[in-house]
């Protein structure tokens, strides 16, 4: 067995509190879209993607600043979405069993 493997500690858990869902998840999503969307308003704004909102092409300086925001607005709303179904189904999955889960514990523990 490797170091992280024997560092590995499980858990088991009935439930997860809703807002751990939400904060792991919207954590999730927010670390991936913004830097995702702020790369694709760099190139929009220099003419090398196409970005469109409600049929109109975003370009030049209007995209460094439109497309970012358009991946927080999108990032809000998928993290949203999918915590809300993802709690949905812990909570149904708590009923039956419960959910052994393995994290690293912090490194001054």
């Amino acid at each position: 067995m490797s170091d992280n493997q024997k560092s590995m500690q499980p858990i088991s858990v009935q439930r997860l509190h809703t807002k751990s869902v939400f904060k792991i998840i919207f954590v999730g999503v927010t670390v991936f879209m913004i830097p995702l969307f702020s790369v694709l308003g760099i190139l929009a704004s220099v003419g090398l993607l196409d970005f469109y909102m409600q049929g109109q092409p975003v370009t030049g300086i209007k995209a460094l600043f439109i497309v970012p925001l358009a991946g927080v607005f999108l990032s809000l709303f998928l993290g949203a979405l999918c915590s809300v179904f993802a709690s949905l189904g812990l909570i149904i999955y708590g009923k039956k069993r419960s959910l052994t889960l393995y994290y690293y514990p912090p490194a001054n523990e």
